[in-house]
């Protein structure tokens, strides 16, 4: 099976079987109303079951691959990198079945029907990192897991709206009924938006693209393939957000129409929102975020589409003003006493900067100097293509979980600052779980892949320019210096709200459970999920010297 057909199977297997076990279970919607006695419903057989056959399945594969490497693919050692060998390449993958475990275990007695598909997504994904021989289809996967997770977090906790257990005490319930098919288009259209990057970027070995970029990207022509490319992966990314984003229960609880006249209403979607947050939710999401979200990834992928054919000052505008929707986004939520979305919102505007100061960067010189960087860079040139992969793909998990956490905090009590993220572990331990990966990975750590793609990739453009030309003026042109910056200041509150995450989980006693059978079992999850994490991915920098 070659990697683009197993990454399709991958990406429609889970909403398909996730539909199988609804129907077959009848658990839509009795599954998301509360049991007598205010004891959540619990998850059909079928789910645990399926969860541990993909992951019983990944172990084998794993287990069957000889230690020389002989029944491991050899792009699955990504020596073509330099980053991992055989044995760092199977403690990576184990890592990351442990995590699937550890999710699957922590999330059963939370999951209901609509966050089976985030759950399986995440199990999938998992286990066909395992099986690929592709390199940018493994990155799609462990994202895709990631993303997953996210979505197969806890249903948003209200009081009065969701039966069962919150913070170790009994609330009333509501009967809450939701379109049988909630969670399965919108992970449909992420798929379809992850097959379109693919697509873009995850041809075998990245010939076919690394030859159409060097020709596009490279070259002071036209720019019509990078054009065509552009709006591809325009394409993917706003279905892979649009498959985060619409997971989300933005319904209005009333019969009434939506304040913006484009969300549906009725009867069918009652109970997911009180009355009196109705307006400010909608405010939030129509009128806050995706403005600001859209103007930015316009900007961007204009400036991204016709770089090459202008000139310098007309770069920097562009550029200056994506900074300074950046500044001013970030401003009004810090206004609003929110720092940790003004830090994610930060953080997206810093990922997707990358891409255009490097590339003004390599474009803004002579042909001459170019063709030095498409020869001597080597592996450049496929590190652009995981660069574009990663940005994208991060931009989305990050878009996602800041709306996650406007959700949140629109339920949590307004008190100080509002990103406590002691209540976050508290009430939403998975949640929880993946920010604090996302911190790790923006303060320079792995286990997600796009801060040593970033890495690399400067890395070669700065030693090309220090061979060719002899000088690191080249490096100082205003794109990059304002996409060092904005890193500069991630690795800063990604360290400070890492610490402050770590110790919550580790140091702080919890007031309650959301699980109903231990207080300690949703902290113990997310430590050991972040643990297992981790442990794969700090260990290509432990043996970095060495490679």
């Amino acid at each position: 099976m070659s990697p683009a057909t197993g990454l399709i199977v991958c990406l429609l297997l889970p909403p398909v079987a996730a539909a199988l076990l609804m129907l077959l279970s009848k658990s839509v919607p009795r599954h998301l109303t509360a049991s007598p006695g205010n004891v959540p419903a619990a998850v059909p057989p079928a789910v645990p079951v399926a969860g541990a056959v993909l992951a019983v399945a990944f172990l084998l594969r794993i287990m069957t691959a000889s230690p020389s490497g002989g029944g491991l693919p050899e792009d699955l050692t990504l020596n073509q990198f330099g980053l991992l060998d055989d044995q760092l390449a199977r403690l990576w993958h184990l890592s990351c079945l442990l995590a699937g475990l550890l999710l699957l275990i922590g999330l059963y007695r939370q999951c209901t029907s609509d966050q089976v598909c985030g759950l399986l997504l995440a199990t999938g994904a998992t286990a066909l990192a395992g099986c690929t021989c592709d390199l940018p289809a493994l990155l799609i996967c462990l994202e895709l897991a990631a993303a997953g997770a996210a979505l197969a977090c806890p249903a948003w906790k209200e009081a009065g709206q969701t039966g069962g257990l919150e913070m170790g005490r009994e609330t009333a319930t509501v009967p809450v009924q939701t379109p049988r098919l909630a969670g399965i288009v919108p992970l449909l259209l992420a798929g379809l938006g992850a097959l379109l990057l693919y697509g873009v970027c995850g041809t075998s070995r990245l010939e076919v693209a690394a030859e159409v970029m060097e020709t596009a990207w490279l070259s002071p022509g036209p720019l019509e393939p990078a054009g065509e490319i552009s709006v591809a992966a325009m394409a993917g990314a706003v279905l892979l957000l649009a498959g985060i984003g619409f997971r989300l229960p933005v319904f209005p609880s009333s019969g009434r129409c939506s304040p913006d006249g484009m969300l549906p209403s009725g009867p069918q979607f009652s109970g997911l929102w009180q009355s009196e947050n109705e307006a400010g939710v909608q405010a939030v999401l129509v009128q806050s975020f995706f403005p600001r979200a859209a103007a930015v990834v316009a900007l961007l992928r204009l400036a991204e589409t016709v770089l090459p054919v202008l000139h310098e000052p007309a770069v920097v505008v562009l550029l200056v003003l994506c900074v300074l929707m950046a500044l001013t986004g970030g401003l009004q939520l810090l206004k609003q006493r929110r720092p940790l979305e003004c830090f994610c919102w930060l953080l997206m505007v810093q990922s997707a900067l990358w891409l255009p100061g490097l590339m003004a960067v390599i474009l803004l010189e002579s042909p001459a100097a170019a063709g030095t960087v498409a020869e001597a860079a080597g592996s450049a040139q496929s590190l652009r293509f995981l660069l574009v992969l990663a940005f994208l793909a991060e931009t989305c998990l990050v878009a996602g979980l800041l709306l996650s956490l406007q959700q949140w905090q629109k339920t949590s009590t307004p008190v100080g600052w509002q990103d406590d993220l002691a209540g976050l572990i508290r009430t939403r331990p998975v949640a929880a779980t993946v920010l604090c990966l996302l911190l790790l990975a923006a303060a320079g750590c792995p286990p997600l892949m796009t801060f040593w793609t970033r890495l690399l990739l400067l890395q070669s453009v700065v030693s090309v320019h220090l061979e060719s030309a002899g000088e690191v003026a080249p490096l100082l042109h205003p794109g990059l210096a304002a996409a060092g910056l904005a890193a500069a200041g991630g690795v800063a509150c990604g360290l400070v709200a890492t610490l402050r995450l770590l110790s919550t989980i580790t140091l702080e006693p919890p007031r309650g459970s959301i699980a109903g059978s231990s207080s300690h079992v949703p902290l113990l999850v997310a430590a050991l999920l972040t643990l297992g994490l981790l442990t794969g991915g700090l260990c290509p920098l432990l043996w970095w010297p060495g490679q």
